[in-house]
């Protein structure tokens, strides 16, 4: 394993190069996307954060950036983006995931009388329901006995 450079900084003391301590930084929304796009295509995954993006030809659209625990495919792990389909918007904004939290999420049905509508199926994982303040515990003094 290579060790990081070493260079003198104005003050004359000798620090780690800037170049070699972030080269390992990555893209701002630079995820690869994930697509579901057969019945049965699954993941289930750790939530990073929903936000709105350009398209190539102009437009905005929502999509989801997560971390692949699980794939259906076998392969695919890590940090990925999909996109939100109609159903997909309607199922997270009735489940509003907090940083960190898991899911599963399955492409159930595609109907082609619907110009290819996806239906899916959602779980919180271990069945959780998110909490309105996050990942903190609540309180002592905020559960009821």
């Amino acid at each position: 394993m290579k060790t990081a450079k070493k260079v003198i900084a104005p003050t004359g003391k000798t620090q780690t190069s800037f170049l070699d301590k972030y080269k390992h930084v990555q893209p701002e929304g630079g995820l690869p996307i994930y697509n579901f796009e057969k019945v049965g295509d699954a993941i289930a995954a750790r939530f990073l954060k929903r936000r709105q993006v350009k398209t190539q030809n102009g437009g905005l659209r929502m999509c989801v950036d997560c971390d692949i625990l699980e794939c259906s495919d076998g392969v695919t792990v890590g940090p990925h983006t999909f996109f939100e389909t109609t159903h997909l918007a309607k199922i997270l904004d009735l489940n509003t995931l907090n940083f960190g939290e898991r899911f599963y999420l399955r492409l159930h049905e595609i109907l082609d009388d619907y110009r290819g509508f996806k239906k899916f199926a959602f779980q919180l994982i271990d069945g959780e329901k998110p909490r309105a303040n996050g990942d903190q515990q609540p309180k002592d003094d905020d559960v009821s006995l």
